[in-house]
């Protein structure tokens, strides 16, 4: 459509500024939500006292464990999963971060 003055393709770039624009607004609100959240989230209580744990990750073939072939090594296992206690020599249960239970195989 073309109108006296070269006015024809104004109103196409006129929509395209307002989208532009509408785009910024919408990136800056969700950055800066994300921003809080993830400042919140940083704020959360994860339930324990974090500052004195040592966290680590083991891989062994199933089939050391099976054997008992350790090599005279200790392997301590920290998991919630209660089928891998069958494998062990000893086991403790901790509630709330205190001992509530011991027990030991007999060899």
């Amino acid at each position: 459509m073309r109108l006296p003055n070269g006015q024809g393709r104004h109103w196409l770039r006129d929509g395209l500024v307002v989208a532009e624009i509408a785009l910024a607004l919408v990136l800056v609100t969700g950055g800066s939500l994300m921003i809080r959240t993830i400042r919140n989230l940083s704020r959360v209580s994860v339930g324990f006292d974090s500052r004195q744990i040592l966290t680590l990750h083991l891989s062994m073939p199933p089939a050391s464990l099976l054997t008992g072939d350790s090599n005279g090594a200790t392997i301590c296992i920290v998991t919630h999963d209660p089928r891998y206690v069958s494998y062990a020599d000893r086991s403790i249960h901790l509630f709330d971060g205190r001992v509530v239970d011991e027990s030991a195989k007999q060899r």
